[in-house]
């Protein structure tokens, strides 16, 4: 007897893992064209909380720029993103996603800018998950552009992120770039 309940608890334990692995799975990837569900951005740094609801800033324009403290593109970018960010205050919302899968964490994050003497004036994600599951990628930089009204407008690399094209986006709710071509695994 004590057997057959041992097994029927492993087989029920086998069936709630499989379960929660299917559950975590079914994020469906985002694209140009959907909207944008309320995603929670949690460990910020850099910002006036730790957590922050992306749906809240509709009526700005949000772009996400994933990257790495190993990514010298994306270090090299971070000025520029701050100075977007100052020279559209009000009208744009940067954040920098560090996600978990650069193997990056805040010591790292926190050293790095010591290293090139780098403040930023943007929230930075630490670790995320979340947006790295919903925007799928393999190259770094990686950027997600959000208009007005929460719909994914465009996926670029780095040259396509100038003022001209947030000035686009800002004042016609739309742009047309080309899409970041990404081998996802």
């Amino acid at each position: 007897m004590k057997k057959i309940t041992i097994y029927i608890v492993l087989a029920l334990l086998c069936l709630n893992f499989r379960v929660n692995a299917q559950h975590l799975q079914s994020v469906k990837p985002l694209t140009i064209g959907d909207t944008l569900p309320d995603i929670m951005l949690n460990n910020l740094i850099h910002y006036k909380s730790t957590t922050a609801k992306l749906a809240d800033f509709k009526g700005k324009v949000i772009l996400l720029d994933f990257w790495a403290t190993w990514c010298s593109n994306c270090i090299n970018g971070l000025p520029h993103m701050d100075s977007l960010q100052k020279q559209f205050n009000g009208k744009l919302q940067v954040f920098l996603i560090n996600c978990k899968k650069t193997g990056d964490d805040l010591d790292k994050i926190n050293t790095l800018f010591k290293r090139i003497a780098y403040t930023p004036h943007l929230p930075v994600a630490v670790q995320d998950t979340t947006c790295s599951n919903y925007f799928r990628f393999t190259a770094l930089p990686h950027y997600v552009w959000i208009n007005q009204q929460g719909l994914i407008v465009a996926i670029t690399g780095k040259k396509e992120v100038t003022d001209a094209n947030v000035s686009r986006l800002i004042t016609y709710g739309r742009i047309d770039l080309p899409v970041k071509i990404d081998r996802v695994r």
